[in-house]
């Protein structure tokens, strides 16, 4: 029996290896080696390009397979390479069941040598009204034969919610018709990755002019800002609703907001001359002073500033060059009026005017007028100059010693009762 038992294990074993064959065989290492988002962050709405490098990382290019059947041993060399069936990406979502997804898929992509990279692109797409956060659509690389461990790959996709702003840093509620009107505002990336194509751009207005008409920043690295500057030019009074368009690019997307502020056109002057003191009567023949101040109340400086008179009578100098005048600056001048051949006993006008310029454009101020008699020589007209800014001081001076006064006689009552 014992016997009998050798000779049926004896046969098992001679039908085991004529049938069965050993082998050194690994699968193909299919890896994904190198990949690029962009743009780097998603805007909900955004679509963008995702590039994919993937690689055969087997090591070797052949494995070799070793049969043995009886007593006879084939070695075969095989390639160690695979076929990929199909890649494509497999979409993540929100609770509310918006998409990070890709809609492209590569079908009988080929055959693939060890060692060997090729690149895919896939258009990702960000849904509309998808919650901010982190999602990780899959990459799947389905392989033949089907023995073949497939491929999946999480793609890390941010989508933000974090907004581009235009913040108005100054912009008066009311503005001057004379000349132009710097206004500042600044634009804010608040993205964590830079945008490009930043572009500021006022919406036309009539009767309101801007300049530049636009601006462009271009490039804006994330967490940062970068401050514009507009001069407004205005000629009409009235209220005025200013709208600026903020356009920019997240990777190929294109984005844009819309600023709308009002403001208030006044008819006013803040460049001027103020005729400080001019004779109200001069005898024929004779010369006589006007004095003047000119002033820039704009927030910013003005050059080429020039005052020019405007009389029947001869005035001197003919103008008067300023050149720059800061902001919030003052400047006294004067001319001299000569009456040499008015007639007598008639008023006449005298005018001044102010040209200057402001961001290369050059403006002229409306007239400022006033008048004077001529008088003959041998009148009783006064000849003194009586000004606003003459009588004011004396109603301050007579007002301070009104109040001394008024001050000394309390105290002296309040000595008197408590003596």
């Amino acid at each position: 029996m014992k016997k009998m038992n050798i000779l049926i294990e004896a046969a098992v074993v001679l039908l085991l290896t004529s049938i069965l064959s050993f082998s050194v065989q690994a699968d193909p290492s299919i890896i994904v080696s190198d990949y690029e988002i962009n743009p780097a962050i998603f805007m909900p709405g955004d679509r963008g390009i995702i590039s994919l490098s993937i690689k055969n990382n087997e090591a070797t290019s052949t494995t070799t397979i070793v049969t043995t059947s009886g007593s006879t041993t084939t070695t075969t060399v095989e390639t160690i390479g695979v076929n990929i069936q199909n890649i494509w990406i497999e979409a993540d979502s929100d609770d509310n069941g918006k998409y990070v997804k890709a809609n492209l898929n590569y079908e009988d992509f080929g055959y693939i040598s060890p060692g060997t990279t090729f690149n895919v692109d896939f258009e990702i797409i960000a849904e509309e009204g998808i919650s901010q956060g982190w999602y990780f659509p899959i990459l799947n690389i389905d392989l033949e034969p089907s023995s073949y461990e497939d491929t999946k790959f999480p793609i890390p996709i941010r989508v933000s919610n974090s907004k581009i702003d235009l913040i108005a840093t100054n912009i008066p509620s009311k503005i001057s018709n004379t000349g132009a009107t710097s206004i500042k505002m600044k634009v804010v990336n608040n993205l964590d990755a830079e945008i490009d194509g930043v572009t500021i751009t006022p919406e036309k207005i009539d009767h309101v002019n801007f300049i530049p008409d636009s601006i462009f920043v271009g490039t804006l690295d994330s967490q940062s800002s970068e401050e514009i500057t507009f001069s407004i030019v205005t000629v009409k009074p009235g209220i005025k609703n200013l709208s600026f368009n903020l356009s920019y690019m997240n990777g190929c997307n294109s984005h844009n907001k819309i600023v709308d502020r009002q403001i208030e056109i006044i008819d006013s002057l803040d460049v001027s001359p103020i005729i400080y003191s001019i004779p109200s009567k001069i005898k024929v023949g004779d010369k006589k002073t006007v004095q003047l101040k000119i002033y820039n109340s704009k927030s910013e400086d003005i050059s080429s500033v020039i005052v020019t008179p405007q009389s029947d009578a001869k005035i001197t100098p003919s103008q008067y060059f300023i050149g720059s005048m800061d902001a919030d600056d003052i400047y006294s001048i004067s001319f001299d009026i000569d009456t040499t051949g008015l007639k007598v006993n008639q008023s006449y006008d005298i005018g001044f005017s102010v040209s200057f310029k402001q961001d290369g454009t050059t403006f002229q101020t409306p007239i400022v007028m006033s008048s004077f008699s001529v008088i003959n020589g041998n009148g009783n007209g006064s000849e003194v100059a009586i000004t606003s800014g003459v009588f004011l001081c004396a109603l301050i001076v007579v007002g301070f010693f009104i109040y001394r006064w008024r001050k000394k006689k309390f105290v002296d009552k309040l000595s008197l009762k408590h003596g």
